[in-house]
């Protein structure tokens, strides 16, 4: 079931801190976690160590049959999902995509295999499978990571699980659940063998679906299939825990109608060990991990062929070793820490109907070690202030390619990416500032100010082919091509918010800005062969905007809540608005609850049209619309759950302005025109748990 092969540099990492985990010292707690549960933490200024963040418990039940994690994110204020199939969520915050998102699965930086991104990190982790999920928005904590100027999203997993007693007893939870628009059918099991110091833990999860409807017809190349198996064992060492988890992911036959190539195979491996306890210092925080995907993608197995055949046959390795010290001496918090990140990718591109092929990507690498420092501090009972610093030197090299396909301005590319000087070294630094002030009243005022970095990915150095590669975002009828001479990105930020309110209602509202020099963007260019393309260049933009939450509570148990976003991007340099930001979004919610037993929730979800679009690639402006979803949850026992539900509740059409542009022939959506949301989706999942 579990099988990988281990790099040399990944054992001799694993090696170098067998010796920390075995010494160190403070027991962390291991609990029981319960099932159908994820908290999402956000807040107006945050940041992973929870500096004055807020938590928002969430029944996920009614997202047992989504096709990935990302859509647990979909309707949190400045947040939205570029959708290009039913697993390639990508992960947008305020208005930024990609490498400008840190993007953390169980503290593993996953890269993208194919140059579309059909794997995006969030696909490979079953919604089910978290137990914690974290939004990090703007101004965001150095502990939080780097490359990372548009925020942070932190995935973790269950952990282990320790029983109550030195005796072993067992433990079987799961959850099962369907979904009437394209038969989806999502399974997940957490099978445990726990006494009081050890703990090992099986989680498996099966999701499947066919082509799906919207309000109009059949959207074709939009099924998927996907398992999942996790092992997981934990031991307590000293006065902490050590873990090691190794799993697998098999994906096949899964569409990408808004790329031009769709997942046949995808296989991902992963191992890593973590330690977390207190030694007489402070709590220690270790992570070393391995995780490798081989991808294989075509544009004529799940779809009609248009033109000549093609495939890809890819491979992505990513390594890491993270350490973070948190030191706690009465009203002052330090942390520091470093980190090593080595991702090695290739692929190639074949054209069995010519016998042709070439290099999309050969022997490519990105090492990053980044260093930092932070110190929380309490002034007085009305501030809490918080600063850090962080250094990331980034080295990224590209082999030279070959090119087989036969055209003659595709050979004089290749000839002048293989004379080029392909090695490149970035050197960046971050600070951060933030403060929270509590009034006497029910009330407090937040403050952060920043300055984040980001490095060119290797798409952006080392996309030498006019074949189209562009990140997953929606942009299917242009060309990119990379730059080798790009310059990191440095984002100035500000953040300024407030959290207003008492026993029964709240409103928590932020405005933030961002000038980014240096952002990367397509920009009409021509490739060395003479075609013409979009060529990720160097300009000055600045995004802005506001967000906010809101809740009332009517009564005990009816209770109305809602949220609203707004993102504007433009390009200074040419004075165009940004690609594919997601219009002004909102939502009013109403909620009634009989105690834990059950409780219905009607959401109406509202978006405006967008018409600041990016006209020089020929951005299509959206129309708005409102969709109302009803869900509910019955609790039978303690340890048995129904939830049911239904989605688009009046089967209405609509268009997500962050959907991709469909690929697809034959389909109810014609060609080049953007991916419309599902239709009227019934639901229902049921959650047990033994003993």
């Amino acid at each position: 079931m579990f099988s990988y092969r281990l790099k040399r540099s990944t054992v001799a990492v694993l090696g170098l801190l067998s010796p920390m985990l075995a010494t160190a010292a403070d027991q962390t707690d291991g609990t029981a976690t319960k099932l159908g549960e994820v908290v999402v933490t956000a807040a107006p200024v945050s940041d992973a160590n929870d500096f004055q963040g807020r938590e928002v418990i969430r029944n996920v039940g009614e997202k047992s049959v989504a096709s990935d994690a990302s859509a647990l994110l979909a309707n949190e204020p400045g947040v939205a999902i570029i959708r290009n199939g039913p697993r390639t969520g990508i992960v947008q915050m305020r208005g930024q995509v990609n490498d400008r998102v840190n993007v953390l699965v169980d503290d593993m930086n996953i890269g993208m295999v194919n140059p579309n991104n059909f794997n995006p990190p969030l696909s490979n982790v079953m919604p089910l499978e978290l137990e914690t999920l974290k939004v990090l928005p703007g101004v965001t904590p150095v502990s939080a990571g780097g490359d990372s100027i548009a925020g942070t999203v932190v995935a973790r997993t269950k952990g282990p699980q320790f029983g109550n007693s030195e005796n072993f007893s067992p433990r079987l939870a799961g959850q099962v659940g369907g979904m009437s628009n394209g038969n989806r059918l999502s399974t997940f099991v957490n099978a445990s063998m726990a006494n009081l110091d050890t703990s090992i833990n099986y989680f498996g999860g099966y999701q499947s679906g066919n082509d799906a409807k919207s309000a109009n017809g059949t959207l074709r190349d939009t099924g998927y299939d996907v398992q999942s198996n996790r092992l997981s064992f934990g031991r307590r060492v000293g006065n902490g825990v050590m873990s090691v988890d190794v799993g697998t992911q098999r994906t096949t036959d899964t569409g990408n109608p808004a790329m031009a190539m769709d997942i046949i195979r995808s296989d991902s491996d992963t191992a890593r060990i973590r330690y977390e306890g207190q030694t007489s210092i402070g709590k220690l925080e270790l992570t070393a991990y391995h995780h490798k995907t081989d991808e294989t993608s075509n544009n004529y197995s799940l779809r009609p062929v248009s033109g000549n055949r093609y495939y890809a046959v890819g491979d992505r390795e990513d390594d890491g070793a993270k350490g973070k010290l948190t030191i706690t001496r009465g009203s002052d918090t330090f942390r520091a820490g470093a980190e090593y990140l080595l991702g090695e990718w290739s692929i190639t591109q074949y054209f069995p109907d010519m016998n042709k092929r070439m290099d999309l990507f050969n022997d490519n690498s990105r090492k990053r070690l980044g260093i930092f420092g932070e110190w929380e501090k309490r002034l007085n009972a009305q501030w809490n202030t918080l600063l850090g610093v962080r250094s990331d030197t980034v080295w990224s090299s590209a082999g030279s390619v070959s090119n087989w396909i036969g055209s003659a301005s595709r050979a004089v590319d290749a000839a002048a990416f293989n004379r080029a000087d392909r090695d490149r070294t970035d050197h960046l630094w971050d600070f951060t500032a933030l403060a929270n002030y509590e009034t006497e009243q029910a009330g407090s005022y937040q403050f952060g100010v920043a300055r984040k970095s980001r490095a060119p990915s290797l798409l952006e150095r080392y996309l030498w082919s006019t074949f189209n590669g562009n990140g997953g975002i929606g942009d299917s009828t242009n060309s990119y091509f990379g730059n080798m001479d790009l310059k990191p990105e440095v984002a100035n930020q500000v953040s300024i918010g407030a959290t207003w309110g008492g026993e029964r209602w709240m409103v928590t509202p932020v405005l933030f800005y961002s000038r980014v020099d240096n952002y990367i963007q397509g920009m009409p260019g021509v490739a060395p062969g003479g075609s013409s393309v979009l060529k990720y260049t160097n300009v000055d933009a600045e995004l802005s905007g506001f967000e906010g939450r809101w809740k009332y509570a009517i009564t005990q148990q009816w209770k109305l809540d809602g949220w609203v976003a707004y993102t504007v991007g433009q390009n200074l340099t040419s004075h165009q608005y940004l690609l594919q930001i997601a219009p002004l979004k909102a939502a009013i919610n109403t909620e009634y609850a009989a105690g834990s037993k059950w409780n219905l929730r009607a959401e109406w979800l509202i978006a405006a049209s967008q018409n600041k679009v990016a006209a020089f690639k020929n951005e299509q402006p959206t129309s708005g619309y409102g969709i109302v979803n009803l869900r509910g949850s019955y609790r039978f026992t303690k340890d048995v759950a129904l939830n049911i539900g239904i989605e688009n509740v009046g089967d209405k059409y609509y268009t997500d302005h962050t959907s991709g542009l469909n690929q697809v022939s034959g389909s109810s959506v014609p060609v080049n025109t953007r991916l419309p949301g599902l239709g009227r989706t019934a639901f229902a999942a049921i959650e047990f748990a033994l003993p």
